[in-house]
């Protein structure tokens, strides 16, 4: 894989400690790296804290990154792991807890009108973070960043049944936010 020199320098000036090649190669990732963070964790102050602790593994392991794949691609899958570090540490993930369940007679719109329907990315992604932290994380992880239900089950310490019924409920709960917010449409119209 090529890369631009820019790029290249950028590499090069992390790896030899430069404060500015730092502050350079934050500037250009941190933005889109917040959104990753922000899908992960509820509150801005917690994706902040991620956002900066995983750019100090970034940095701190930059002479791990082997230029196989685009620079991007690896400190995201960084910020997704300190994103996930971060929930564990602060005990706001509990995977195994009850869970009131969505039953298909109330459900408000059906699969089929979903699949026609857009939205924008700022509501659905609210709908997304509204989702208990649980479900949230592994739809994430598997609807967004292609994680298999293995690699889930793996980095969270469930079983891969877990990580099944907690996607297939989160899709249950987003189909019910997503008809309700349809029918708030309609009685505006």
């Amino acid at each position: 894989m090529t890369f631009s020199k820019e790029e290249d320098k950028l590499i090069q000036d992390c790896l030899r400690g430069k404060k500015k090649g730092q502050k350079k190669l934050y500037e250009k990732y941190a933005a889109p790296m917040m959104g990753v963070c922000l899908r992960y964790l509820k509150n801005t102050t917690d994706a902040e804290d991620a956002l900066q602790d995983g750019f100090v593994t970034v940095f701190r392991k930059i002479n791990q990154y082997k230029k196989q794949g685009p620079l991007g691609g690896w400190i995201y899958r960084i910020m997704v792991n300190t994103a996930l570090a971060h929930l564990k540490k602060k005990n706001k993930v509990v995977f195994q807890e009850k869970f009131n369940n969505i039953d298909s007679e109330n459900q408000i719109v059906s699969e089929n009108q979903i699949d026609h329907i857009e939205f924008s990315q700022e509501i659905l992604m609210e709908f997304v973070r509204a989702l208990p932290d649980k479900y949230r994380v592994v739809f994430n992880m598997y609807a967004i960043d292609g994680f298999k239900h293995k690699e889930i089950a793996e980095s969270l310490g469930i079983n891969e049944n877990t990580s099944k019924s907690n996607l297939l409920r989160a899709r249950k709960i987003l189909k019910h936010k997503i008809g309700i917010y349809l029918n708030e449409l309609e009685q505006v119209r």
